[in-house]
């Protein structure tokens, strides 16, 4: 129960600043998410992803720690958090990085390229290597050619013609066109 006489806490406009800075980010982080749960077929160029890979990991492992430390001092905000022993913090403030790195590397690996798509994307055809022509996919993606070098859940060519994936082999360059720019491709039609 929630003590009447206990002083009222209230943020500053930095920590604002900050917190919604962080929302931002793990929105930002979750379109490419929601755009695979939806169905929408999506691939970064093999160059983007080749570009982004440092820089995503480190801008992702510095949202991470920011959000850690974020939560761990506002943590007078969280009843829940406010008396926790230390074990409980130091899961919480893992769980949050953790995540927060993810959503940070998603910005810049997919939001990035899906977003300058979306709002300058013209007819695009981008190249791709085949790692193994006939995948499983995942849900929402069947039919699934994996490619090589790409980023983990977004490695696949997805609804690919079985007469296509016969053909293909290991190594093989495979296009995917679509609307895009030269960071990614929302593809509808492919092609080798």
């Amino acid at each position: 129960m929630t003590d009447p006489n206990a002083p009222i806490v209230t943020s500053s406009p930095l920590s604002k600043a900050v917190g919604w800075l962080i929302a931002a980010i793990a929105l930002m982080g979750f379109l490419p998410i929601l755009a695979l749960l939806i169905g929408t077929p999506f691939l970064p160029s093999m160059e983007w992803a080749a570009k982004s890979d440092w820089p995503g990991s480190l801008f992702g492992m510095a949202v991470g720690v920011v959000t850690a430390v974020f939560v761990l001092k506002r943590r007078d905000l969280n009843p829940k958090l406010a008396d926790a022993s230390v074990l409980k913090l130091s899961f919480t403030a893992l769980g949050v990085a953790v995540m927060m790195w993810m959503m940070g590397f998603l910005t810049v690996m997919m939001s990035y390229p899906m977003i300058t798509a979306w709002s300058a994307g013209e007819d695009t055809r981008l190249a791709y290597v085949v790692a193994d022509p006939v995948s499983r996919g995942g849900r929402g993606c069947r039919q699934a050619v994996k490619l090589h070098d790409m980023p983990f859940m977004f490695d696949n060519l997805c609804g690919t013609p079985p007469d296509m994936q016969q053909a293909l082999r290991e190594g093989q360059t495979v296009y995917a066109s679509g609307n895009g720019t030269d960071l990614g491709v929302f593809y509808d039609r492919f092609d080798w």
